[in-house]
């Protein structure tokens, strides 16, 4: 059973991800961001749905962006996620 932490972290993970999606897939447009950015957020919400993550694999896009998650925290993760959201304008 998932902890009360860990479905926070699936939950916000998936609303990333999905924002992520519709970016990368030019569905939706945010004035300042890009379908990079989209991708970056796909994998920053990937890594919150994951019991364990490392920088390994799945985190190409995050790697080539110089972000390694490997030894950060969920908290880090989402306030990785919020610095590209407030990039938008």
């Amino acid at each position: 059973m998932l902890n009360e932490e860990m479905k926070l972290s699936c939950a916000s993970g998936e609303f990333i991800h999905q924002i992520g999606n519709l970016l990368a897939d030019d569905k939706i447009k945010i004035c300042g961001l890009t379908a990079h950015d989209g991708k970056l957020l796909q994998e920053l919400g990937h890594a919150l749905r994951l019991e364990h993550y490392s920088s390994a694999g799945d985190f190409e896009t995050l790697l080539t962006a110089g972000i390694d998650i490997s030894n950060m925290s969920r908290t880090e993760i989402v306030n990785m996620a919020d610095s590209i959201f407030n990039r938008a304008g």
